[in-house]
């Protein structure tokens, strides 16, 4: 996620660039037409609005799904860790417990699992299983959004109700005290 202040700097960086080419053009006699526009372009680029994209997000908000590397880290550290704790140096499987070793050693089982003949079909069904559960959970959204609008609509309608039902009441009792 690239931060705010990073973005900033980025900005500023580049505004100081508009401006030495804006400089440079002054100090070759270029036509006042092209002046303006590049101070125009370096208004735009000040006033612009920054917006930092949070990692693991697509462009449109929505987060993205695991990979199939991350779902297979995932199931594989534990166990990992687990066969390494029951083993001792000098054992077949024994790993030796420095730097990144959990992930030396799930690289190693990834690295067998994608020769095997049914990693390309494991890998397409979970592909086909995330995309369907991001249809499904974006057809749960609307759903919702659309229940909270209809039951925004009921309660201003029972408002509106209740009101009109009330003006009636207080015209109803003023032309009965008008027959008096």
């Amino acid at each position: 996620m690239a931060s705010k202040q990073i973005l900033t700097a980025i900005l500023k960086e580049k505004i100081g660039v508009v401006e030495d080419v804006e400089n440079f053009m002054k100090e070759n006699d270029v036509d006042e037409q092209v002046l303006k526009l590049i101070n125009e372009f370096k208004e735009l680029m000040k006033g612009k609005k920054l917006k930092s994209k949070k990692s693991g997000q697509k462009s449109d908000g929505k987060k993205k799904p695991p990979t199939f590397w991350n779902n297979y880290l995932k199931k594989t550290l534990p166990i990992v860790r687990e066969e390494q704790e029951n083993l001792q140096e000098g054992d077949d499987d024994w790993i030796n417990k420095e730097g990144r070793w959990e992930m030396k050693a799930v690289a190693k089982k990834w690295a067998l699992f994608k020769q095997d003949d049914s990693f390309k079909v494991l890998e397409e069904e979970y592909k086909q299983t995330q995309k369907e559960s991001s249809e499904t959970e974006e057809d749960d959204i609307t759903t919702e959004e659309d229940d909270s609008i209809t039951k925004k609509d009921e309660k201003k309608n029972k408002k509106t109700k209740k009101n009109s039902q009330k003006s009636k009441v207080t015209v109803d009792s003023d032309d009965d005290s008008d027959d008096d």
